[in-house]
Order: C-alpha cells, then structure tokens, then sequence
C-alpha cells in the first residue's frame, strides 16, 4: 500500500456521448469515467486522462476521516468474505457472477479480492486517488460519485450525497435504507479497477472475469444480510 489520498482536478476533461444509464458498455477504453446517481443508475464515457501534473493532496477527506474509515473498513470485510465465497460458494452461485467455477477462476477471483482487501486496509496509504468533495462535479443532481480511470491510475471523486445517502454501520440505520452500491462494496468495484490493484474495469460485459461491478456486486449479494435488498440486486443482473 503505497501513495496518499490525493484528488485528480477533472477541470477540462472532455466526456464522449454516455451510455444509456444503467447500460454498461460491452467495453472500455484504457480512459474513461463512470457517474452513480441517487436514483440508481449509472452513465459511462471515454474520458482524457486527468492530467498527473494537478494531482494534489486533497485536504476535504480528512473533515470525513471517520465515514471514510467506515467505508474502507466496510471494503475490506466484505473482500475479505467474498474471497473465502469464491473458494466455497456452490459451482452455481460462481457461474451465474462470473460464468466459471473451475478451480483456478476460484483462485482467481480470490487472489483479486485478496489483494482489494490490502487496498482497502487503509484510507491514506493506497493507490487509489480519492477526493471527498469535488465541488463542480457535485453540484450535479443526485451524483453520488464520479470514478476516472486513466494515465496509469484511478480517481474517485465521493460527493457529499455518497456519505448521506446510503446508511454507514455507525449510524444502525436499517436494511430499508440500504442499496447497491454502498458504501463498501463500491468502492470493491472502484478499488478492482485500480491499475495497481486488479486493473479491471467496470463495463466488461464481454469477460465477466474482468468486470469491477460484477466484483462488487458479488461481494454485495452474497455476503450481505439483508436478503431482500440482495435479491433484488440479483435480479438486475
């Protein structure tokens, strides 16, 4: 676990036409971003790399060391166990995520959630890029976050409404209040898609193996307890 949390100033990166929401596209290039919105959905474009030279320390995270450490914390627990799912869970529950369960896709899978739970084990020592607050992207209505990949790194930009809107374990809200993606298993899929983590993507619907939201949404379905919510993030699929 090396690097700092640092932000990446998204000032003047041009965005292509976005996917339909909620519509993965079957491929990404090397450069792009994904928004999550409040209500569910997702946009994806190919983006220009933010450039390396505005990468700064980024001073709004550490007003929300707490949630962040819940949401990293979070991270890391729920790698952890979808690690030890992918060596156990039925061929079945294997196949319908990631369409194998020989076993060395089951090595595989674990070893990426393994080394999603080093990245996770700390909030400020990590690969990944990370901004609490990016105040032109934010104000955008409904963002939750905004997730750029490029130029050898990934940048994750969490708007206030990522820390409100979903429920953290130190608040004890209740399952009615949860959904995909929360707080951990978001940034499982963010943190598999870091370069130096596991460098996969999150629209790769054509090799399920590489797709960074079918990791988190796996660690989500088949970990968490609140099976009704599960459910129906199962049948979104």
């Amino acid at each position: 676990m090396k690097g700092q949390i640092a932000f990446a100033a998204l000032a003047g990166v041009a965005i292509a036409a976005p996917s339909t929401p909620n519509e993965a596209p079957t491929a990404l290039s090397d450069n792009y971003a994904v928004r999550m919105y409040s209500n569910g959905t997702m946009s994806y474009g190919n983006y220009e790399a933010p450039p390396q030279s505005n990468i700064i320390a980024d001073e709004t995270c550490k007003y929300l060391k707490m949630p962040v450490g819940v949401a990293f914390n979070d991270c890391r627990e729920y790698a952890l166990k979808a690690a030890h799912q992918a060596n156990t869970a039925d061929d079945k529950v294997l196949n319908k995520w990631f369409g194998k369960s020989d076993p060395t896709s089951r090595a595989k899978i674990a070893g990426i959630y393994g080394e999603i739970a080093k990245e996770c084990s700390t909030s400020d020592r990590g690969y990944m890029k990370m901004s609490c607050e990016y105040m032109k992207e934010c104000t955008e209505s409904g963002l939750i976050f905004i997730v750029v990949k490029g130029g050898g790194s990934l940048h994750a930009s969490y708007c206030p409404l990522f820390f409100s809107y979903w429920d953290m374990k130190s608040k004890g809200e209740t399952c009615a209040r949860r959904n995909w993606p929360q707080h951990g298993p978001a940034i499982v899929a963010h943190a598999a898609a870091v370069p130096q983590v596991a460098d996969l993507d999150f629209g790769n619907e054509q090799d399920w193996m590489r797709s960074g939201e079918r990791f988190g949404k796996f660690a989500f379905d088949t970990v968490d307890t609140c099976q009704k919510n599960s459910e129906r993030v199962s049948e979104s699929i």
